[in-house]
């Protein structure tokens, strides 16, 4: 690996390899996977697998804004894999484990955080994901993950003494379609989700934190691509209302 940087920029360059050896519940699988709501087949004869990478990172920090920008390449030989196959045993999907002599991952993960000094109590901040995998004959690798954007808006406030007013938080994540997926793998469509959130504490002798939100508050559809319940179109939690409270002793036994 190496770094170079000057006053208002970073930049990484990493080179690794790794090898893997096969878990034994890869091995050695023959039954139902309770927790997957599947029907597992393992392979004894799987050998080692290998990976090498290349990983490059580019930050940027102004005094309002900073950005990152990380692209990476994975390349794997013998690479261990879950596979879906056109096959139901007791009720349940069948997946079986497999490998592939050479498959390939490429993606890139962006981020920035924008805090303006006119106003200091702003915080914007977003981050994007994306992975694409393809192995041998270009053909789909399964359970790969969506891409993702996440984005927050939050306002420090800072505002009293006894009863304290501390921040104001937005966040709102969209996940893209996942449609590029293996032949008996079915594909993901997109959702939104949107959460609010206050917190606020009370000063005295101790402190007591107090949240109070929304998560999923426009209470979308939501079923991950990666989600074990997604075969059943069991989405995830719906709107969600919460109270947390935490209170903070301050004193030496």
């Amino acid at each position: 690996g190496a770094v170079f940087n000057n006053a208002i920029t970073v930049s990484r360059l990493n080179l690794s390899s790794g090898l893997r050896m096969p878990h034994l519940s890869e091995m050695l699988a023959l039954g139902e996977h309770h927790g997957a709501m599947r029907y597992e087949i393992g392979d004894t004869t799987l050998t080692p697998e290998k990976g090498y990478q290349i990983d490059f990172t580019q930050e940027l920090q102004g005094e309002h804004l900073s950005l990152i920008v990380n692209p990476f390449f994975n390349l794997f030989t013998n690479y261990i894999y879950l596979n879906p196959v056109d096959s139901i045993i007791d009720d349940l999907p069948v997946y079986a484990y497999d490998q592939m002599s050479v498959a390939q991952f490429a993606g890139v993960d962006l981020s920035f955080h924008y805090h303006p000094h006119f106003a200091h109590g702003l915080h914007v901040e977003s981050g994007y994901s994306y992975i694409y995998a393809e192995g041998e004959d270009g053909i789909s690798i399964p359970l790969i993950p969506q891409g993702r954007i996440s984005s927050q808006l939050k306002y420090v406030f800072n505002i009293g003494a006894v009863f304290k007013l501390n921040e104001l938080v937005f966040q709102h994540a969209y996940f893209f379609p996942q449609r590029r997926v293996a032949q008996f793998e079915s594909a993901t469509t997109d959702y939104h989700l949107l959460d609010i959130g206050l917190n606020m504490s009370l000063n005295f002798k101790s402190q007591l934190n107090i949240g109070v939100g929304v998560k999923n508050l426009l209470d979308q559809k939501n079923v991950n691509h990666l989600s074990r319940l997604k075969q059943y179109d069991i989405s995830g939690p719906g709107r969600n209302i919460y109270l947390k409270l935490k209170f903070v002793i301050d004193s030496k036994l």
